[in-house]
């Protein structure tokens, strides 16, 4: 709470300015959370994915599935949108998680990414941490069936 007026949380993927309006009436503005986290897939990969998407099916139907505007879902794959917004890039991940998962398997980008969003509600010193616990039960789980691991979960 500042000056009486609560700021809603955001999470540590996002970097923006607040403003609240003091009893006073007089503005106050200043930086609301820490630098956001590094894209866990590459912004490359993302578009190459998704195009190939589109190339395969439509602009519209992989907008809708991605849960994008058409006309969003183009300027990411042109480019024009250099770095997309954190609600944005969550979408995309997430699309990409499910889509690689249906069409290509798991491979390590595609388990980082899927891994990254099971942890995402968690506050960001404790998400590697949680990670790695995941890995270690999977490693445990395949062990344990005497079943070879993926390649994306040795080492």
């Amino acid at each position: 709470m500042l000056n009486g007026v609560a700021r809603r949380n955001l999470s540590s993927a996002e970097t923006k300015l607040y403003t609240v309006w003091t009893p006073a009436r007089v503005p106050v503005r200043g930086p609301l959370v820490s630098a956001p986290q590094p894209p866990r897939v590459p912004l490359d990969r993302l578009r190459a994915a998704a195009k190939r998407a589109v190339d395969e099916t439509s602009l519209r139907k992989v907008a809708k599935d991605v849960g994008l505007s058409p006309m969003g879902l183009s300027l990411f794959l042109t480019g024009e949108t250099e770095q997309p917004y954190p609600p944005t890039m969550r979408k995309l991940e997430e699309w990409y998680a499910r889509d690689a998962a249906r069409s290509r398997g798991t491979d390590s980008e595609t388990a980082a990414a899927a891994l990254f969003l099971l942890v995402s509600g968690l506050p960001q010193e404790r998400s590697e941490a949680a990670r790695q616990s995941i890995l270690e039960v999977l490693r445990e789980n395949y062990t344990i069936a005497k079943v070879p691991p993926p390649d994306w979960l040795k080492g």
